[in-house]
């Protein structure tokens, strides 16, 4: 089935215009992956006229996300491609986010100012923390990283709102560990970065950041039982 939403046709203007430049495995990651346009634009005066500057967030998968932010030049690349098909006589890219996106536990051409008022804006549940979980899991596979990897996969994760201004909440996050694991983080700073650095990319969302990452016990009677 043929995605006709204008997110869609963006993707598809955006990776060819890295192809053209000669960023075939960044056009594979646009195509691969999920553009969505965030709620709540902003106005910009620009030469004695207002513009619509819009966020976007792309989702891709935690290896790609990986391969990316180890590069940030491949990011801001990305964010020159976006910019030079959104930016119009009437619109301008605001902000371009990279997030990763959540693993489960279980024709006609327009140019954007044509064609973006009638998509959707983004206002997505918050994610479940069992998929933040997953996700943190994949990430620190990606980085490499088994032992973290196999922390985030016994741990348990809450989720709570610190604060919410212009359509963006940010979360503070709770990572319950076993007793073990929690004794084993607090000894290794990299460990610890690197469990924070797993929550924190697989929480953020276009209309969501993460405030506060904690790392904390479970309470012994949710423990598995062999």
């Amino acid at each position: 089935m043929i995605d006709a939403r204008p997110e869609a046709s963006l993707g598809d203007a955006v990776a060819r215009v890295l192809v053209a430049r000669g960023e075939d495995a960044l056009a594979a990651i646009v195509t691969s992956g999920r553009l969505e346009l965030a709620p709540h634009s902003e106005t910009w005066m620009l030469d004695h006229r207002s513009v619509e500057a819009q966020r976007f967030a792309l989702v891709v998968a935690p290896e790609e996300f990986v391969w990316l932010k180890s590069h940030p030049e491949r990011i801001e690349a990305l964010r020159d491609a976006v910019a030079g098909v959104v930016d119009t006589p009437t619109t301008r890219l605001a902000n371009l986010s990279v997030v990763v996106g959540l693993v489960s536990p279980s024709g006609a051409e327009n140019t954007w100012a044509g064609v973006y008022r009638t998509a959707s804006p983004v206002a997505a549940p918050p994610p479940e923390p069992a998929e933040v979980a997953a996700t943190a899991e994949a990430l620190a596979e990606a980085y490499g990283d088994p032992i973290a990897a196999g922390m985030l996969a016994r741990a348990d994760l809450e989720r709570a709102v610190l604060s919410e201004a212009s359509g963006i909440a940010s979360v503070r996050w709770i990572v319950r560990l076993t007793p073990a694991d929690l004794v084993a983080a607090e000894r290794s700073v990299l460990l610890t970065d690197r469990l924070v650095l797993s929550v924190t990319h697989a929480a953020t969302r276009a209309s969501e950041r993460v405030g506060e990452v904690e790392l904390r016990a479970r309470a012994t009677g949710d423990l598995d039982v062999e």
